[in-house]
């Protein structure tokens, strides 16, 4: 989940878009950075998670993204290029995933956060719409479905000191 102080900046964005009617807006506590997408879980599976990715350590880091896209004609998303940092944290906690037995998606990673979800149509903004802040800590989070696309917290772990 993203801190609050980015919020505003990631639906002012999010304003720039035209959107069809069934858009699906994710906002506020919603707004995201996944670093792996784990997909269904057994009951079980969220505390061998938890246990695999407190073994990640992270660093407070600054995040930015720019490009607003539609990624198949569908998600619309604020895009960028992952720092060197980034990309570390990623394989970390890839490998954390892999520890577990899980698959790990080996499509290349872009860092993103959705903005909404049945974009079909959307019209997508001409200009970069530059959003940053600092990440902080990590979050495992579920989605809990339905019509409007919401997130549980499982488990969150604050970044180590610098």
């Amino acid at each position: 989940m993203l801190p609050t102080s980015a919020w505003p900046a990631l639906e002012a964005a999010r304003a720039l878009w035209r959107w069809p009617a069934a858009v699906r807006p994710l906002s506020g506590p919603d707004l995201h950075m996944t670093l792996h997408f784990i997909g269904d879980l057994a009951v079980a599976q969220p505390d061998a998670l938890s246990a695999a990715l407190s073994g990640v350590t992270m660093r407070p880091l600054q995040v930015a993204i720019d490009a607003p896209a539609l990624w198949n004609n569908e998600t619309a998303v604020l895009t960028g290029v992952a720092s060197p940092e980034m990309g570390a944290l990623h394989d970390a906690v890839g490998r954390a995933l892999a520890g577990t037995g899980l698959p790990v998606d080996a499509r290349r990673w872009r860092p993103h956060v959705s903005l909404a979800r049945s974009a079909r149509g959307a019209i997508v903004p001409a200009v970069p719409t530059p959003v940053s802040w600092q990440a902080t800590g990590l979050a495992l989070a579920c989605a809990s479905g339905g019509g409007a696309q919401r997130y549980r917290l499982l488990r969150t772990w604050p970044a180590a000191r610098a």
